[in-house]
């Protein structure tokens, strides 16, 4: 649990230094957003339309969007229940592989609301981790 824990905090931090990224690199080409609140629907969708006449800038723009469109699930409207969240790397095979055995992760978990229909979100269950030195605190990168 303490992983989940501390993995949650990392990608937290991560999504706001790529949203930070996002909005500046916008702003410095006066690019500002006036139209209601930043990242709400309506704000990806005009982030989304805006164009550069620099290639190399609309690219910069684009895999940041990237970046942060792989990180977020809205989960507004669901209802109460047991969710599972599957994730799986190179689901194409566009990149060439020994084995894809171990491809796939998932995580099992309570979605729970409080009285407000705040979302608190409860772990139940995992994939197990079948590659030593990647999983739990003997992992490399911790």
């Amino acid at each position: 649990m303490r992983d989940l824990l501390r993995c949650r905090d990392a990608l937290r931090r991560d999504v706001l230094r790529w949203r930070h990224r996002v909005l500046k690199v916008l702003a410095r080409h006066g690019r500002v957003y006036q139209a209601g609140k930043n990242w709400s629907q309506a704000h990806w969708r005009w982030i989304r339309e805006q164009r550069f006449a620099l290639p190399a800038l609309q690219r910069t723009v684009q895999a940041a969007l990237v970046a942060l469109e792989g990180q977020e699930i809205d989960i507004t409207g669901l209802p109460v229940g047991i969710y599972y969240l599957v994730s799986t790397a190179n689901p194409d095979r566009t990149f060439t592989e020994a084995g894809v055995n171990n491809n796939t992760a998932w995580v099992s978990f309570w979605l729970l609301r409080d009285r407000h229909g705040n979302a608190r979100l409860v772990e139940i269950s995992h994939s197990p981790c079948d590659t030593p030195g990647m999983c739990g605190e003997q992992a490399t990168n911790r």
